[in-house]
């Protein structure tokens, strides 16, 4: 039996592997035509498929555009998700302080001390 030495140089014959190339190695694309597909979404705006389904049949959310004819695949245009998000922030309320982050509390009453009557 022989061992492999895992630091021995490779054989000069041997063909390298091709590496792919990137997202705009090709050509490249406009910010405004990129298209982003459902799992790239969820970096964006993280809503459960039906919370998203909701949200584009009320008209809060961008509508997918089909990939093909007669197939289910759907992309956003990544423009109009960026849109959507600066929408979002515009109607934020300004926040005076990490503690106004959800509902007010209710004052709480003063407990009762043991043994008073």
């Amino acid at each position: 039996m022989s061992e492999t030495n895992p630091t021995a140089t490779p054989n000069p014959k041997t063909p390298k592997a091709r590496k792919r190339p990137g997202v705009f190695e090709h050509a490249p694309v406009p910010p405004e035509q990129v298209l982003i597909r459902r799992k790239e979404l969820r970096h964006y705006c993280p809503f459960s498929r039906s919370k998203l389904a909701e949200e584009m049949a009320a008209g809060r959310f961008p509508l997918p555009i089909r990939l093909s004819d007669g197939g289910r695949a759907v992309a956003w245009l990544l423009s109009e998700i960026l849109a959507w998000q600066q929408a979002r922030l515009a109607v934020r309320a300004p926040q005076s302080s990490a503690s106004s982050v959800g509902r007010p509390r209710k004052p709480r009453e003063p407990k009762a001390k043991k043994g008073a009557k």
